[in-house]
């Protein structure tokens, strides 16, 4: 029997109507994300002009900020999304068989952990084929080379196990941050369970792991994590995240005004960053006027971290510049000479080690991974005061922060480059496939030609 055909004319007004309804739906949720993305253009539209008369900051008006971060900000709640994280699709795809791996994250974010994804599929692609489970993308981008299935949380059993099914992965890589979305991993857990697939556990923040036999490895990103949260997990094993060194090099020069100005790089939630986290900036700034400070960044303390430098009287000598394109931090990072790290928490955090690969000097709160990172807690804080004293110290000392930066530049060097870190998951996944991580054992390996 055919199927009918689509009704036509008055009879085809309930459907057309509910297709509206949808429609002018999507826009509505679009359009509620407006009123923040206003503010954040009309606040990343002043930036500090220094007034060498009065020797004083100022905020400097720039419509044309305005103007282009209306229009980009437009153009993604509209239309066209920006590609947040991209990699070319690799050229096995479709021409020869490959061990299968799923990544599951609650959310692909911007972020240290979907960036980790993004460089284990653009370096491991060629060997094993890739793909994405997740409950939520970014509202204000799009990821490009990856394919993403997406089961939106809160998501029943069956809906993960059927995605899971489908893909019918050899091993699944969990990137763990626990809390609220515990939930959804014990179900990601449960699927791969039931198709035999083999587990990796990495575990991305300070929380204590998921523990079950069926987990044949867990990848802690920090010493700190491993020793504080996973005594009880016999098979571990440290795995820092890396950076492209090449796209964070020291630059030749850094901007004009670098030796006074301080900068912080963060995605602006609590999960981080606390909302008196500013006030260590602040305080710097204050104590020393000729401070500058840099807020690369966007989230819900935004308006929060703005009002607090007003209300202080120091709103002049902060640029607080919203979210910014991955391609572009460097040359953010190139005006300022210290990299803050205000943190109430730490795993590892990639952005200090971008800081530390341009031979930068980094300062913050002494928690978490971060004195592994540096090597050293000479330049962290146990309060904020100490914190911003400790700042306001090295901003009048150029040598020892060059001394600092010299370091910095060489420790990411040696332990953080992206190379290193993606051959590090390349062994733990033949290690924990064995034979299945060569799908024509005995043989050559393949060349694939473009």
């Amino acid at each position: 029997m055919s199927a009918a055909a689509p009704a036509t004319g008055w009879r085809a007004l309930p459907r057309k109507a509910v297709t509206a309804m949808r429609l002018a739906w999507r826009a509505l949720r679009r359009t509620r994300a407006l009123p923040g993305f206003l503010r954040t253009s009309y606040h990343s539209s002043f930036v500090p002009v220094w007034s060498e008369a009065r020797q004083t900051w100022h905020a400097g008006f720039f419509a044309g900020r305005l103007l282009r971060a209306i229009g980009q900000g437009a153009a993604s709640l509209l239309w066209r999304k920006p590609v947040v994280y991209s990699v070319p699709v690799p050229r096995a795809e479709g021409r020869i068989p490959r061990p299968r791996i799923l990544h599951a994250i609650p959310n692909v974010f911007v972020g240290g952990s979907t960036q980790l994804i993004y460089d284990l599929c653009a370096a491991l692609g060629e060997r094993y084929e890739m793909r994405i489970l997740t409950s939520a993308l970014p509202a204000s981008g799009a990821h490009q080379g990856v394919p993403i299935a997406v089961v939106p949380h809160p998501a029943t059993p069956e809906r993960i196990a059927a995605a899971i099914a489908a893909f019918a992965p050899q091993l699944v890589h969990l990137h763990y941050w626990g809390e609220v979305d515990r939930p959804w991993y014990e179900a990601v857990l449960a699927a791969a369970k039931a198709i035999g697939a083999r587990i990796v556990l990495n575990v991305n923040t300070p929380v204590a792991p998921l523990l079950d036999p069926a987990i044949a490895e867990t990848v802690f990103v920090s010493d700190y994590v491993l020793k504080t949260f996973g005594a009880a997990v016999a098979q571990a094993r440290i795995i820092h995240p890396g950076i492209d060194l090449a796209r964070f090099a020291a630059p030749d020069s850094f901007d004009r005004h670098a030796a006074d100005s301080i900068g912080m790089v963060y995605r602006l939630e609590p999960d981080k960053l606390q909302p008196e986290a500013i006030d260590v900036l602040i305080d710097a700034c204050r104590a020393r006027p000729r401070t500058r400070a840099v807020v690369v960044g966007s989230g819900s303390l935004f308006a929060g971290f703005v009002a607090r430098a007003k209300a202080a009287g120091v709103r002049g000598q902060f640029f607080f510049t919203g979210a910014v394109p991955y391609e572009s931090l460097p040359s953010y990072y190139r005006l300022f000479s210290i990299f803050i790290a205000p943190v109430w928490k730490e795993s590892f955090g990639q952005v200090a080690p971008f800081a530390m690969n341009m031979g930068q000097a980094v300062a913050g709160n002494r928690i978490g991974a971060l004195s592994e990172i540096l090597g050293s807690a000479e330049t962290l804080g146990e309060t904020p005061t100490e914190t911003s004293a400790l700042i306001v110290r090295l901003l009048n000392d150029p040598a020892r922060v060059a001394a600092l930066g010299t370091r910095n530049r060489e420790i990411a060097a040696r332990a953080f480059g992206v190379d290193a870190m993606t051959a590090a998951y390349g062994e733990v996944y033949d290690g924990v496939l064995g034979a299945d991580a060569d799908v024509m054992t005995g043989f050559p390996p393949a060349e694939v030609y473009a």
